[in-house]
């Protein structure tokens, strides 16, 4: 089964708008959260929502920062808005639209569905980064699947997609489109989708820290070419990648990048005229607005006397990241490739070094936003080589944050209130990767991170951590 497709059947219903159906199934996704939260967490207070909890939402004063834990505010809030977005666009609408959607989702969790109050953080998370995360699901699952097959290759591409965009998988089911045969339609245009997934070993080491190994898997996807040969629309060009890791007892989900096309146009494309080769070689430049979404975080459970038992070696949430971009690419046969970006972030996270928050016991970490640049360099040869190497910038201040040394004078819903330990912390995230694949598809793939920290509190010592982690694994291209 390939990934990089040919063009695809549609069903009639992929291609018809339903705007009032995609609402209700916005709201569905609503229904079905709360109706689990209900029956399997209702010990937790915030899921036992009366009519004075609604009322006292609706209280814009009310609206707070609140304190989950770093990966359910970084990662489980984003997914949950791609569940809404993936939602609408199933029913045909397009991004406008499910955006909207997604935001009106986001809003009604927020007023209607939880008894604990509105959050700012939540909000934009669940929005922007279920936007971010939700349209790549919605392409690469289309991407899987082909309404034309049949047999055991139609049942693999209904699981794949089915993993990818459950919510689409849902709707194909109750329409009847996992099973429906359609011709295949030679006027859609390919898909052009193309990525590695790799398996292996991954070592990290943090400052003055026992090192520890793990399992790790990365899935990476790019979809669309960055110089705009597919198109110059938002999500016309995107790259993902995933990071999952096993041991240590670590959060499963260490990295999730999403980078995505808004907006681009082709500045210039020239071809050499040298003669002493049979494809001279060809230059393209490109500018255009791109966000990006980035989530790091490990967590090593340490044992050691003295030591906290749940440490940071990293982490890092960076989400509504836009900013113009520019790309060049020169070379045939061997090809080199330069991006940078420039983004306004609205909102980021970084670890707190202080600890000092007993009232919150799960804010190790300070929201903020800031501004951040992006370096990428990439060298390829053919299909059985690339090299590249990745470096990003931030600086993101934190603008309200706990008032003074001794947090335990102010009252807690004090606590509340606030993005964390005031000040601004600078984050460079520096990551080289090798693959090499020597025969059809399969090959190594050897790839390096290093993360550095700076936090500048206003009312504490300046801390810096710094860690670096190696990975190598098996490679296979699609």
């Amino acid at each position: 089964m390939a990934l990089t497709t040919a063009a695809h059947a549609e069903t009639p219903a992929d291609s018809l708008s339903h705007p009032w159906r995609a609402a209700a199934s916005v709201a569905a996704v609503n229904a079905l959260v709360m109706g689990y939260d209900h029956l399997f967490m209702s010990d937790m207070a915030c899921y036992r929502v009366t009519l004075r909890d609604i009322g006292e939402n609706f209280k814009l004063k009310n609206w707070w920062w609140d304190s989950d834990h770093f990966h359910t505010n970084a990662i489980n809030h984003p997914y949950h808005g791609s569940l809404y977005y993936t939602a609408a666009r199933s029913q045909g609408v397009g991004i406008g639209t499910a955006s909207l959607l997604t935001l009106g989702g986001s809003l009604t969790w927020e007023m209607l569905c939880e008894a604990e109050p509105p959050s700012y953080n939540d909000l934009i998370s669940t929005t922007v980064g279920g936007i971010a995360l939700g349209e790549p699901m919605h392409r690469v699952s289309s991407a899987i699947t082909d309404n034309s097959s049949r047999g055991l290759e139609r049942v693999g591409r209904e699981l794949l997609a089915a993993a990818v965009n459950p919510v689409r998988a849902v709707h194909r089911l109750l329409r009847g489109d996992t099973w429906r045969v359609v011709p295949r339609n030679p006027r859609l245009p390919s898909v052009p989708l193309s990525g590695t997934i790799e398996i292996g070993m991954r070592r990290q080491d943090v400052y003055s820290k026992p090192a520890f190994n793990t399992a790790y898997a990365t899935l990476n996807i790019t979809y669309g070419d960055i110089l705009g040969t597919n198109g110059h629309r938002p999500f016309d060009y995107f790259t993902l990648r995933l990071t999952a890791v096993e041991g240590s007892r670590q959060p499963r989900i260490n990295n999730v990048s999403v980078k995505s096309q808004i907006w681009s146009r082709t500045l210039a494309t020239r071809t050499s005229t040298s003669t002493s080769t049979p494809t001279p070689p060809r230059t393209s430049t490109v500018i255009g607005l791109y966000h990006h979404f980035d989530y790091h975080s490990a967590t090593p459970a340490y044992q050691l006397p003295g030591e906290q038992r749940y440490k940071y070696p990293y982490g890092y949430l960076e989400v509504g990241a836009i900013g113009p971009g520019v790309a060049l690419r020169t070379g045939n046969l061997v090809t080199f490739e330069q991006q940078l970006f420039i983004n306004a972030i609205a909102l980021g996270a970084t670890p707190s070094e202080t600890k000092h928050t007993p009232a919150v016991s799960n804010r190790n970490y300070s929201f903020g936003s800031g501004y951040g640049a992006r370096l990428t360099s990439i060298l390829s040869a053919g299909s059985w080589l690339k090299a590249d190497v990745s470096a990003s910038f931030s600086q993101l201040f934190c603008w309200d944050g706990f008032y003074a040394d001794d947090p335990g004078r102010l009252r807690s819903s004090v606590w509340y209130s606030v993005q964390g330990e005031e000040g601004n912390a600078v984050t460079l995230i520096a990551e080289p990767s090798l693959t090499v694949t020597p025969v059809a598809h399969w090959g190594l793939a050897v790839r390096g991170r290093y993360f550095w920290c700076h936090n500048n509190y206003r009312y504490h010592p300046h801390a810096t951590t710094h860690s670096w982690e190696l990975c190598a694994g098996i490679c296979y291209s699609f």
